[in-house]
């Protein structure tokens, strides 16, 4: 059981550890990627681009807060349509 603990904390090993210290940069560059190139988000996506949660996100739909078009079970949200309705509120 000390091996892997061993391997786990050799800094030499392969593991790709995040610190807390890079999330927030990693989700800006995320979210200029989003801004600048994308016109259609899925939830997570729009999520992340309007600075709520998913939980969050799927409250503002069914209040009828954020447009969402749906296919295939799945949701899709046009970057434009999200920029108004934000204005909106």
């Amino acid at each position: 059981m000390s091996s892997k603990l061993k391997s786990s904390t050799n800094p030499s090993s392969k593991t790709n550890l995040v610190e807390p210290t890079n999330v927030p940069e990693q989700n800006q560059e995320h979210l200029n990627y989003l801004t600048s190139q994308r016109t259609w988000l899925n939830v997570k996506e729009t999520a992340v681009y309007i600075g709520v949660s998913q939980p969050t996100l799927r409250k503002m739909i069914k209040t009828g807060l954020i447009p969402v078009h749906s296919f295939e079970r799945r949701q899709f949200f046009n970057r434009q349509e999200i920029d108004q309705a934000l204005l909106k509120i």
